[in-house]
């Protein structure tokens, strides 16, 4: 019947029209979840992505340092702002944009794939900037992972030059568990490049960026070998502050003193006129206590100066009062 007939072409029609997107190759609307989906189904969070079991996972490491927060010299604690970035290629995430409506990239949360157990050795305590953070996949299987950390680090001072002292600290990065045959670690970039990075990003503070080294070797811990990488930070500090403050009035101090010689020795005024230059070192030596950094086995250079400056002038009284007696 002719009204059955023209039901039945306008049902074909309407299929026909949602099917023209694929066959014609037009874009229409997609639904990016289920696109996501079935890319990842083949990849498992808990398990390396790799096809077979002896093969080694390489992760590209990258360092940036973005600040130097603070050096405390009595516990031998450094802090530091870092950009830690890590790249692995997943052998199940890999796709052709073109039979996924162009989906050439997307990003996921950090617990839906695996991610490598990369931890830093010196470190104190972590501090996560981001509490949920994320992966960048890209069709070619690449992950990226970028993380931006707050690093308490233990690190040897050394205080002998003090205020004219540059520290070194490492940051070594490795595997906790995986083996070297397992996951193998390699830096992204030369020493160069991630001291240039750094050094556009601080630019104050007491500590300036000196140089940044990098090493690449592999640890033997009992019977398994495990992949490290180290960032060795060299930083020197700021001394004009302390030039200003401690080394140029105590220089003052000295030269005063050396006028004192010129009041003869039969003056009344000679005897406490030193014996004030002395007293009130002391007092300054007591006030700037809290400015010199504890030291455990050599004496700063600056604490030797003031030993030195503070024997000059016992000596000075002494000498007057010999003087004097004679």
């Amino acid at each position: 019947p002719p009204g059955v007939y023209d039901t039945f072409v306008y049902k074909m029609l309407m299929f026909l029209s949602y099917l023209s997107p694929c066959v014609l190759g037009e874009k229409g609307p997609v639904d990016m979840a289920s696109l996501i989906s079935s890319i990842i189904q083949h990849s498992s969070p808990r398990l390396r992505p790799v096809r077979h079991w002896d093969t080694t996972l390489t992760v590209q490491l990258d360092l940036r340092l973005y600040s130097i927060l603070d050096v405390n010299e009595k516990e031998e604690k450094v802090s530091l702002h870092v950009l830690c970035t890590q790249r692995w290629k997943d052998e199940f995430l890999s796709w052709d944009p073109a039979e996924f409506s162009g989906l050439s990239h997307f990003t996921l949360p950090v617990s839906s794939v695996w991610t490598p157990d990369i931890i830093v050795r010196e470190a104190v305590s972590v501090g996560r900037v981001e509490a949920d953070a994320f992966v960048s996949v890209n069709s070619t299987g690449w992950v990226q992972h970028i993380e931006p950390l707050l690093l308490v680090l233990r690190c040897d001072l050394a205080m002998f030059h003090f205020p004219f002292d540059s520290q070194r600290c490492n940051l070594t990065f490795g595997p906790n568990l995986h083996t070297v045959e397992d996951v193998e670690l390699v830096p992204e970039r030369s020493a160069g490049a991630v001291l240039n990075a750094s050094r556009q990003s601080i630019r104050h503070g007491e500590w300036e960026l000196l140089s940044i080294r990098t090493y690449s070797f592999t640890e033997t811990q009992g019977s398994h070998s495990y992949s490290r990488i180290t960032f060795q930070v060299e930083m020197g500090r700021s001394s004009l502050f302390y030039v200003v403050n401690l080394i140029v009035p105590s220089g003052f101090v000295m030269l005063i003193d050396l006028a004192g010689f010129a009041i003869p020795v039969e003056s009344a005024e000679r005897i406490p006129f030193k014996v004030t230059l002395l007293l009130g070192y002391t007092v300054f030596l007591v006030l700037v206590n809290d400015l010199l950094p504890p030291f455990r086995e050599n004496t700063p250079i600056l604490g030797v100066y003031f030993v030195v400056c503070l024997a000059f002038l016992s000596l000075s009284v002494g000498e007057s009062m010999i003087l004097l007696a004679l």
